[in-house]
């Protein structure tokens, strides 16, 4: 944090007075006019990428060692649908003007030897 390269989740304001809808076209967004989004929204988007980060550099490390083809195939599917994911969630925080957590990508190695055959 000294350094300036971790990226805090989005603070919001929280208001004293509730403010209801009262359109029908609230969740219109799928089709037409954009509304902002919820500060639930963005909380769920920015822990999405967390969480996908981390399942990403989990399954890459699986296909590293992994002894079967298959195994590895599996993983590195995982490992690209994480990437899309983060891709799709980082793309809707930067339309809103909210920052993206990085990912410095330091937790991966390239050992390809299983941790319990190391001794």
């Amino acid at each position: 944090m000294k350094k300036g390269i971790y990226i805090r989740p989005p603070v919001t304001n929280t208001f004293k007075k509730v403010d209801s809808v009262k359109k029908q076209n609230f969740l219109r967004g799928f089709l037409g006019e954009r509304r902002p989004l919820l500060a639930e929204e963005i909380e769920h988007l920015f822990f999405g990428i967390r969480t996908n980060e981390i399942g990403g550099t989990l399954v890459t490390g699986f296909q590293q060692v992994a002894r079967s083809d298959q195994v590895r195939g599996y993983m590195a599917r995982g490992a690209a649908i994480a990437r899309k994911h983060v891709g799709i969630f980082s793309s809707a925080l930067q339309k809103e003007n909210f920052p993206v957590p990085m990912h410095s990508g330091e937790l991966v190695t390239d050992s390809t030897i299983p941790h319990s055959l190391i001794s």
